[in-house]
């Protein structure tokens, strides 16, 4: 009975440790995407004849991609000495996707809601994993 206990319990962790990393890996995707639009508009002009590019949207893209990137950390294994790296990651992940969905309203790119989209995404998964830290457990033990 305890091998069936601990075998449904190890399926659940690695159930729950993949959908952790495919949400993950769907925003950043949002955010290469919106990445993808900006690049494609950047030689453009709009109607009024000026270039595309505004400051606020190329901020909160970039906080966008980091708390992208920094939220990946958190899948990493690392050895024990390095396991604060799991918490910084989840915890400018977050800081950064609350950063930048403060700015990017503010931008005029229409690509800017794939990133708003990957930001509330991470935002989230972050309210969903720091439990973990909190009742003691590394996600893949």
């Amino acid at each position: 009975m305890r091998c069936a206990a601990t075998s449904i319990h190890k399926m659940l962790i690695w159930t729950s440790a993949g959908v952790f990393i495919l949400w993950s890996l769907a925003s950043a995707g949002l955010v290469a995407f919106a990445w993808r639009k900006w690049a494609q508009a950047r030689g453009q002009l709009n109607a009024a004849g000026e270039p595309t590019d505004n400051r606020s949207f190329l901020i909160g893209q970039i906080l966008g991609t980091v708390s992208c990137c920094a939220l990946l950390l958190f899948f990493v294994p690392l050895r024990e000495t390095w396991d604060q790296v799991h918490v910084y990651g989840v915890i400018v992940s977050f800081a950064a996707a609350l950063i930048a969905l403060s700015i990017l309203p503010f931008g005029h790119n229409r690509a800017k809601w794939l990133t708003i989209s990957g930001c509330v995404m991470n935002a989230a998964l972050v309210c969903v994993i720091s439990p973990l830290f909190v009742f003691g457990g590394w996600l893949l033990d």
